[in-house]
């Protein structure tokens, strides 16, 4: 192995004239060499710069791998960002060299291929701590931004896949509460489902509640097809006017809902139980 090496000491322009199978086996060499003397590979490295940065790094990884890395400090304007590295690999390449500038780049390199809500093993939890590493945002609003971005395309089946790593839905529906008001019924099953108990499910609740005002209303009064935002625009005794339902409406009262406060709702059940 040694013998195999020492031309390229004596001579290190050599490079000049190898050809491919001579380059991939100079790299078998260095890695060789590298195992079996460990202490003269970085004391004869300076001595091989000029032959590996001719032969490029990005020819060594795809013959020899990731053990390429260790020939190289610094970046040194090296191909590094054509890897497809998932996380076992990134472990690899940190048994290969400590250099803290290859390091940052292959971190910030694979952060940047997967960022959240793509999920990676082997946990779901690397994903947003890696995007709110290198986003320099709190994790928080990593997930609300996702979270977001589903509801303006109207793509709410995967907020619960998205907001399962930090159960904070209750929190985004108060939030985004505008969003999800522009398309009420789009987002029913989301409303409706059994979400983590926080202090803001009271919201969901006047939120529930909100589509049960509606069902009620187009289901017992002269009116059809009423809307989220039809209830903005008229109390809920306009709807019932000329049109009481007695026990039905009664059965009512202690609903919380969002679409009206509770002060306007206690109006209309003053004129209500008045005029019963």
């Amino acid at each position: 192995m040694i013998e195999q090496i020492k031309p390229y000491l004596i001579n290190p322009k050599m490079h000049e004239i190898m050809s491919d199978e001579e380059k991939r086996n100079f790299g078998f060499y260095l890695i060789s060499f590298r195992e079996s003397f460990k202490e003269l590979f970085f004391i004869f490295k300076p001595k091989f710069q000029m032959i590996l940065n001719e032969i490029k790094f990005d020819f060594l990884i795809n013959t020899i791998g990731t053990p390429a890395i260790s020939f190289f400090d610094g970046l040194q304007n090296q191909k590094f960002s054509f890897l497809e590295l998932n996380f076992f690999e990134i472990k690899d390449v940190m048994n290969e060299t400590f250099d803290t500038e290859i390091l940052t780049h292959f971190q910030n390199e694979f952060m940047r291929k997967i960022p959240f809500p793509i999920e990676y093993e082997p946990s779901p939890l690397l994903s947003i701590i890696n995007t709110s590493v290198f986003d320099r945002t709190h994790f928080f609003d990593v997930v609300s931004k996702s979270v977001l971005n589903y509801m303006k395309t109207l793509e709410i089946e995967k907020i619960p896949s998205v907001s399962k790593v930090i159960n904070i839905i209750p929190f985004l529906l108060v939030a985004y509460q505008p969003v999800i008001y522009d398309n009420f019924l789009k987002f029913k099953r989301l409303i409706m489902a059994e979400l983590p108990k926080t202090f803001a499910l009271g919201i969901q609740t006047r939120m529930q509640n909100d589509y049960k005002i509606l069902d009620f209303i187009n289901s017992l009064s002269k009116y059809n097809n009423i809307t989220i935002k039809d209830l903005y625009e008229h109390s809920f005794l306009f709807y019932f006017i000329n049109n009481f339902k007695k026990n039905e409406i009664l059965n009512l009262y202690d609903l919380k809902t969002f679409v009206y406060t509770d002060k306007e709702w206690g109006r209309d059940y003053d004129f209500i139980y008045s005029y019963l």
